[in-house]
């Protein structure tokens, strides 16, 4: 259990991967693309990285993150997240109320966006513990391949 909003201390390197995957990668995407959005006012992208594997274990997304995905895209009440680092000029909070949420996964091959609760549902149904990029690709909302 998290106490005091404090973050459990991760390794640097994987501080790192998944921090440069979203600020050097996924955030150019998302501003070049940002039409595919147009009819939402908002989503939010929970990032993971593989780490040069061609798969991610599905219990790299931990329930709490799943919940407040679902919160996201379902509560009536709405899902208020404090913002508390990042882009300069940053509000204090944003509230999300019936938006999209993702599951952004970075795999060597590519990354993939996938809606929640189509990642709930494959966890759900898998037979495996961990979801390939293979069937990452055919599940996501949309894929974006690297270039070679």
């Amino acid at each position: 259990m998290i106490k005091n909003n404090m973050l459990p201390n991760l390794p640097k390197k994987i501080k790192h991967k998944e921090s440069d995957f979203g600020t050097k990668i996924f955030k150019p995407w998302v501003h070049d693309n940002i039409q595919l959005f147009s009819k939402t006012r908002g989503a939010t992208f929970e990032l993971k990285d593989a780490y040069e594997k061609d798969y991610l274990p599905f219990n790299a997304i931990e329930d709490i993150q799943i919940d407040a995905g679902m919160s996201i895209k379902w509560s009536k009440k709405g899902y208020l997240v404090r913002v508390l680092a990042g882009t300069v000029g940053a509000p204090d909070y944003c509230l999300y109320y019936n938006s999209p949420a993702f599951i952004v996964i970075n795999y060597p091959k590519g990354f993939v966006i996938i809606d929640i609760e189509t990642f709930i549902e494959e966890k759900k149904r898998s037979s495996r513990k961990s979801l390939t990029w293979d069937r990452a690709v055919i599940i996501s909302w949309r894929h974006v391949d690297k270039k070679q």
